[in-house]
């Protein structure tokens, strides 16, 4: 069989791959100097791409016969899930195949958004042959290294599993527990089937840092459940079409521009990043930016942000943004801004805008 996934699926699964490290935000701060940066004193402080991977930080899993790239965390789950810009993601029924390995009755009770329970390997004959369609597969269970028991049938699953998969079939190290005490709203009692279930589950903006900043559509800053169950407190809306929905519990900064390259988004940079740090240095500060559909306008104003409080350049901002919000694409007019802005902040051009996409 052909096998099928979108983009972003595509993505991740080569990062898993490929990857050396997780996505440490800790470490990030200390603004690690590489071989290259103690060559070229101009650019001390930089992070050196090539020795970082853009995923959410691993728990250990030490002990286990499993490595690192074999695991995904629940924020990047929480992407997965909600990934996509004119099309989300999880209305394919063949971008990603979550199994609960749990037993049935607690999968009855509760479970991850779309996720199967291992039994249907038994009960449906035709579903082994499905298996090698699907764009990504994610099991879950108990917390590794919870229980030992569980823990060894959860891999025993895996190794099922994985001899029909061309793809490596990730393990939530956080298990479902974990899960769901941090997104709720994304596990249900229900069987969502059908395509027609799936275009009814509602979808929710992107992660960018862990549980603080998000980035996201129009539809989704005006609707007040998500406001509401992700405790936004500020919002940075780039648009045109949208209103400040709810002034009474947002604090907003709204920039009335229109996603062509010629909308000067730079001379707002320094303004929005700094209403963005400002935010989040409080304890219950959480930010979503936003445009219409979350691609150009959002990203150009996050990379900003990125770049100026996390020194980082625009190449590793880039990278560690498309890898939470695969749909993220600044259009080459702001592109040119940013690349102006990576000299403002780290004194020089490291970053060829060309390379990319």
């Amino acid at each position: 069989m052909k096998k099928m996934g979108c983009g972003y699926s595509k993505l991740l699964s080569k990062q898993h791959k490929s990857s050396t490290k997780p996505f440490d935000e800790d470490a990030m701060r200390d603004r690690h100097v590489s071989t290259e940066s103690k060559e070229n004193p101009s650019s001390q402080g930089h992070q050196d791409v090539s020795k970082t991977s853009n995923h959410f930080t691993i728990p250990s899993i030490d002990d286990l016969p499993l490595n690192k790239d074999s695991c995904i965390t629940m924020h990047d789950l929480y992407n997965l899930l909600n990934d996509g810009a004119m099309k989300m993601y999880i209305h394919d029924p063949f971008n990603l195949l979550l199994i609960d390995g749990r037993e049935l009755d607690l999968y009855s009770t509760q479970h991850v958004i779309t996720a199967k329970h291992h039994s249907i390997f038994g009960s449906d004959s035709n579903f082994v042959l499905r298996l090698s369609n699907y764009g990504m597969v994610i099991i879950y269970g108990s917390e590794l290294q919870v229980n030992k028991s569980s823990t060894d049938s959860l891999l025993k699953l895996r190794a099922e599993v994985q001899e029909y998969v061309a793809s490596d079939v990730l393990v939530l190290v956080e298990g479902f527990d974990q899960f769901h005490l941090n997104y709720p709203f994304l596990c249900t009692d229900k069987l969502i089937e059908t395509v027609a279930d799936r275009k009814e589950l509602l979808c929710y903006p992107s992660m960018v840092l862990d549980s603080k900043l998000f980035q996201g559509r129009g539809d989704q800053a005006t609707n007040e459940n998500i406001i509401d169950v992700l405790k936004i407190t500020h919002i940075v809306n780039i648009t045109l079409e949208h209103q400040n929905a709810f002034p009474k519990k947002v604090k907003y900064f709204r920039l009335e521009l229109d996603d062509v390259g010629e909308s000067n988004l730079f001379e707002h940079f320094h303004k929005t990043s700094d209403f963005i740090n400002e935010a989040l240095s409080t304890k219950i500060g959480r930010v979503l930016v936003h445009c219409n559909m979350g691609v150009s306008r959002s990203s150009t104003i996050t990379l900003a942000y990125l770049m100026k409080y996390k020194q980082w350049s625009l190449d590793l901002a880039f990278k560690t943004l498309k890898s939470r919000r695969s749909c993220a694409a600044p259009n080459d007019g702001f592109l040119q801004q940013l690349s102006k802005w990576e000299i403002e902040m780290l004194g020089q051009k490291l970053t060829d805008i060309d390379s990319l996409f």
